[in-house]
């Protein structure tokens, strides 16, 4: 029996999931100090094949070790002022070893005066040393201990940022001890003065970390929103494999450089610019307002690069429905189905699906939003009224309500007085889980208060679900439109018609709303087509 993968476990799906416990002295960190990392960070490997689950468990557990590394030395970064150098010169160079000079003269000076301890047969030796023997023994000791300057800095509180720096720094510390053996008793009197007068550099280098903790201050973003501006942060200083440092590292050749490896590596054009770009492009701007940059630029990708990007990649120019959401088969509509959240509100999400609706429009129907007409059964009003949302102008409109067991639940909620028509959406809500801690309404009224949030918790359990079963990462519970729509063309709905259910904009809408009442007061084309879209779906079924 093969040796089960360390850090994975397999849902009941028989996919292989990443889980890593974060380490004590992490996880006794406030949320936003971890990057609100969960205290057991859980993903989904998206396979069922384990050599494939293998090669991305090693790149993830690197990724998260380095990440701790990373958090580590930010926590050490904000508990003391360190001076951060990059780019050394020499005479700072000079001025670091002649103050690593003077600590090897004062342990010289130590170990004259107290002598040293040997330890022979289990008994312990005070030697005494005269000051030649102790100096030349402390220089001899400086030069073969490799990482004496590395400690010698630490206690300094300085860091050396580059490669080159730390070189120069240890080739000039390694050429002063050395002189310091074969020096006369002048030279040596001369050298201790110079290094008692000199001072060790000042960094003119802002951290970006503290940049992006000025920008946090300013905007106060919500927490999640805190933690994508701290990971785009992360990922630029991954990719220095170093702290960024102002304004070296913010000159634009360097950030375009950082764009063209992140495309090139398969990222997104929209990722790029909604998420890296976009917190980047603040960051710039803060950095032009605190005079650290002369002058601010934009690293977004423009149309013209966003084409030559997919050329490269050998993606077509406009064609991109194959890349992002897209409708649901009627296999992954079965799958879908016997999710545990949809079998917990199969109402909510049949009414998704008969009616095109977006979740957030469905989630905050209140009874009185709810029309019915003797002849042609229920229809629901999408509006902003009473404090609600809509995405835009067309989202406002009135759309059928499928006849049968979808009207028979709306009749029966109306009857109980439920302050929305999915009231009971919360029921069996987690109140804490993968990481997110859900919080439930207590009163009425602070329900009455959250209309557009109601679906939020759904729309997370119904996406893990979803991966959990190892669907496709295209469908979503968006797609439940995209579904909508493509039953709507099989039953040869006219596009107007679909498009006003829906709430997508149509010229021919517009039009129809500008000069006159639209689709709003035709119940009959609105209840043909609701009932054609319907027979599709129960044909499928």
């Amino acid at each position: 029996m093969a040796k089960p993968l360390a850090h994975t476990y397999i849902n009941a799906h028989g996919v292989y999931y990443f889980q890593l416990r974060l380490p004590k002295d992490i996880d006794c960190l406030r949320l936003e100090e971890r990057y609100n990392l969960p205290s057991v960070i859980r993903r989904s490997l998206g396979t069922r094949y384990r050599a494939e689950a293998a090669k991305k468990v090693t790149r993830l557990l690197g990724e998260h070790l380095e990440l701790f590394d990373r958090i580590r030395a930010s926590r050490q970064l904000a508990e003391s002022s360190v001076t951060l150098l990059k780019n050394l010169t020499l005479s700072e160079a000079e001025a670091i070893a002649l103050k690593y000079r003077e600590a090897t003269e004062q342990i010289a000076e130590a170990l004259s005066s107290n002598g040293t301890t040997i330890d022979h047969q289990d008994e312990s030796w005070t030697v005494s040393i005269n000051a030649s023997g102790a100096r030349e023994l402390a220089i001899k000791h400086g030069i073969n201990q490799a990482n004496g300057m590395d400690g010698f800095l630490q206690q300094k509180n300085i860091k050396l940022v580059d490669q080159p720096s730390q070189e120069l720094a240890s080739a000039v510390v390694n050429k002063t001890l050395s002189t310091m053996l074969t020096e006369d008793r002048s030279t040596a009197v001369i050298e201790r003065a110079r290094a008692r007068e000199a001072a060790l550099p000042v960094s003119n280098q802002t951290p970006l970390q503290s940049l992006l903790a000025a920008l946090i201050k300013v905007k106060m973003p919500t927490k999640a929103r805190e933690a994508a501006y701290k990971a785009a942060v992360d990922c630029y200083e991954r990719h220095l494999n170093r702290p960024a440092m102002l304004p070296e590292d913010f000159d634009k050749e360097q950030l375009q450089e950082y764009k063209e490896a992140a495309l090139a590596k398969g990222m997104k054009v929209s990722t790029w610019n909604s998420n890296h770009a976009a917190i980047l492009n603040m960051l710039i701007r803060t950095a032009f307002e605190e005079d650290i940059i002369r002058k601010p630029f934009k690293i977004s990708v423009t149309a013209d690069e966003e084409k030559a990007v997919r050329k490269q990649n050998g993606l077509p120019l406009h064609d991109r429905s194959s890349e992002g959401r897209r409708a649901a088969s009627d296999t992954e509509i079965k799958t879908m189905r016997e999710l545990p959240v949809v079998k917990d509100n199969p109402e909510f999400f049949e009414f998704l699906l008969c009616t095109g609706m977006r979740s957030a429009e469905a989630a905050q129907i209140k009874p009185g939003d709810v029309i019915e007409d003797a002849e042609h059964g229920l229809f629901v009003r999408v509006t902003d009224t009473e404090g609600r949302s809509v995405k835009n102008q067309s989202s406002v409109r009135t759309v059928p309500i499928p006849s049968g067991a979808l009207t028979e639940f709306v009749r029966h909620q109306m009857a109980q007085g439920h302050v929305y028509i999915f009231d009971d959406l919360e029921k069996g809500r987690p109140t804490k889980g993968r990481g997110v801690f859900h919080r439930s309404p207590k009163t009425a009224a602070e329900r009455a208060q959250t209309p557009a949030r109601r679906v939020e918790w759904f729309r997370k359990e119904f996406s893990v679900q979803k991966r959990e079963a190892g669907m496709d990462s295209r469908v979503t519970l968006h797609s439940l439109r995209h579904t909508w729509k493509l039953k709507a063309r099989s039953a040869g709905i006219q596009e107007s018609i679909s498009d006003y259910i829906t709430g997508h904009s149509n010229k021919s809408n517009q039009v129809a709303m500008d000069y006159g009442q639209g689709f709003d007061t035709v119940y009959n084309r609105l209840r043909e087509a609701s009932d054609a879209v319907m027979r599709v779906l129960d044909k499928a079924a």
